[in-house]
């Protein structure tokens, strides 16, 4: 079968492959990685993780985030039921376990409604 092609067309055919499988890895290191896509800004973050509205988001949509561990997940939701809604993103920083460091890499993933 690959004989049936010329030199052109297994060149397109090849650089289709290779740009598929780039693609892919990119996208997979990307969500090993969150630190590469402040570093990279290869991609915007609406399109690989849409904002979740944090007053609503449950524990798993939470944990589902770059940067957003078991603890974190736990105290922003345990927070929500103690104090109440989230009248701003900013209001993170009360929450245990969010630092001043953290709380802007939350800001690209999350949003108040």
């Amino acid at each position: 079968m690959w004989f049936y092609f010329t030199s052109a067309e297994r060149r397109v055919i090849i650089t289709i492959v290779i740009v598929v499988a780039l693609s892919a890895l990119v996208g997979t290191v990307i969500k090993k990685f969150p630190f590469l896509r402040d570093l990279t800004n290869l991609l915007e973050s609406q399109e690989l993780y849409p904002r979740i509205d944090v007053n609503k988001a449950s524990y798993e949509q939470l944990l589902d985030l770059p940067y957003v561990g078991e603890k974190t997940a736990r105290a922003i939701v345990e927070y929500r039921k103690n104090i109440g809604r989230f009248n701003s993103i900013d209001d993170l920083a009360s929450v245990k376990g969010v630092s001043s460091g953290n709380l802007p890499k939350f800001k690209m993933y999350l949003k108040v409604k």
